[in-house]
């Protein structure tokens, strides 16, 4: 089966081809030019761009998705809003609004599989949990908006501070529990139904 994707992120392509192979599922870009809502919810985030790709992907199923960044101590602040809070305040900026604070922060990665045979959404949320450093370290990761001020839970450095071999082990965390993966066992079930 293939399966359109609809990003221009380098990073989410590269892991959904990697974690949907293993599904049976290839994973093709398919770039387009989406407005995003001024949302913090990334659900409803990848939502709207869904139904905004529907109007030009018409003939087969495909996926968009979001992610975002929620600070405990913000109520949730940036969210889906997180590329222009980084475009604005940076990575700096986020942790002055923090100073003083709790520090707890997940990623939050929603997307959304459009099955064309049944013209049904479905919606896929993974959570990445954390906490901001008390100041930026590391190189910069392109695709990791916030890489230099967030450490994982059950790590003591920021993941752009990481090794090869340490970000590859932690990247291997957050794929066994992706929302990539859930799109697989359900894709994957209807694939070897058909085969049956």
């Amino acid at each position: 089966m293939e399966l359109k994707f609809v990003t221009t992120n380098p990073v989410k392509l590269s892991m959904a081809k990697r974690i949907l192979k293993g599904y049976g599922i290839k994973v093709v870009a398919h770039p387009l030019d989406l407005a995003e809502i001024q949302e913090t919810d990334t659900v409803k985030v990848a939502i709207s761009k869904a139904r905004q790709a529907l109007h030009t992907i018409r003939d087969s199923s495909f996926m968009v998705e979001d992610t975002g960044l929620n600070i405990e101590a913000l109520n949730g602040f940036p969210g889906a809003l997180l590329k222009p809070t980084m475009h604005t305040i940076g990575e700096k900026g986020l942790l002055l609004m923090v100073h003083g604070m709790n520090r707890k922060a997940r990623f939050v990665n929603t997307a959304v599989f459009y099955d064309n045979n049944k013209g049904k959404f479905h919606t896929f949320t993974s959570y990445s949990y954390g906490r901001l450093a008390m100041s930026t370290s590391g190189r910069n990761i392109p695709g990791w908006a916030v890489g230099k001020i967030f450490i994982p839970d059950g790590w003591k450095k920021t993941i752009a501070s990481m090794g090869k071999e340490e970000l590859s082990r932690y990247m291997k965390d957050v794929e066994d529990g992706s929302h990539y993966s859930d799109i697989g066992q359900m894709l994957g079930d209807k694939i070897r139904k058909r085969s049956v």
